[in-house]
């Protein structure tokens, strides 16, 4: 849905590693996650989606990038 900001790459890895390390402490634990995304750059001035949009839209992106993370754990 657009470009993300280059910090971007680097935090999803971070989180990543904390829901993993996270699921090896404590397997009952539960994380949650708000992704907030608002204006420019998150949302670039004239995007056809709407903050929401792209909050929703990223909300189900960064889950499936946690659950896999969660992989190898099984």
């Amino acid at each position: 849905m657009g470009r993300r900001v280059p910090s971007a790459k680097f935090f999803e890895k971070l989180w990543a590693r904390i829901v993993k390390t996270r699921a090896q402490e404590d397997p009952d634990s539960v994380i949650t996650f708000v992704p907030e995304y608002g204006s420019f750059p998150y949302n670039p001035y004239g995007s056809a989606h709407s903050n929401a949009e792209v909050a929703d839209s990223e909300g189900l992106r960064l889950y499936e990038l946690f659950k896999k993370s969660l992989e190898d754990l099984a």
